[in-house]
């Protein structure tokens, strides 16, 4: 299974240059004002340049503006973006033809993938019910999402546990934080080196 791994809530361009180091598919910034690691549009485009030719970029927002998001696109170079909270489906066609688009969702019973109000965005992210809080969410109750290839998987993952969760729903990527830090947007060079690591071990098996 060719699973992805992206890292989430980089601040630092050292953070980043690791993540690619270690084959990290993707990086995160988030522009979420609330956020503990949230970034400026100024700083993400530094460390964006800090990042490889090859892995993809991606901005996180919440309950954004139009005008906000083409603003980070345009000046950071962003190829996907991540969007939580409220969205005004209205404007996804303005954005579809220059990004990917995933949703960002808290995981409750009932949330199922033939949802026709997910089918136009490219991934799905699922989050445990309180997002960035670093918490899991029950993968046992997910098991309709189980292989789809928009699957996202977030909440709470780390080095002791991102095997189980690959398992449980193999997911097309996995995505991490709070797992990997000492400190919010402070990543841990050991703990990013293990996570991949037992991810990447994890992906071969549940293939």
């Amino acid at each position: 299974m060719n699973g992805r791994i992206k890292t989430c809530g980089l601040t630092r361009e050292a953070d980043v240059r690791l993540a690619d180091r270690l084959g990290v598919d993707a990086v995160g910034f988030i522009f979420a004002p609330r956020s503990r690691r949230h970034v400026t549009i100024e700083t993400a485009r530094d460390l964006a340049r800090a990042a490889g030719p090859y892995v993809t970029t991606v901005g996180v927002f919440e309950s954004p503006n139009l005008d906000d998001v083409h603003r980070a696109i345009d000046r950071v170079g962003l190829d996907v973006v991540q969007l939580h909270g409220t969205i005004d489906a209205c404007w996804l066609p303005d954005l579809d033809w220059r990004v990917r688009i995933v949703r960002g969702l808290p995981y409750q019973p009932g949330l199922e993938p033939d949802d026709p109000e997910l089918a136009r965005y490219h991934g799905i992210l699922l989050d445990g019910l309180v997002s960035g809080a670093g918490e899991t969410f029950d993968w046992g109750q997910a098991q309709a999402w189980k292989g789809d290839p928009r699957l996202i998987l977030a909440g709470g993952l780390h080095e002791g546990n991102v095997a189980e969760a690959i398992h449980a729903l193999k997911p097309a990527a996995v995505d991490v934080a709070s797992g990997i830090e000492q400190a919010p947007g402070i990543k841990d060079e050991g703990r990013m080196q293990a996570f991949v690591r037992a991810a990447r071990q994890a992906f071969r098996e549940a293939g």
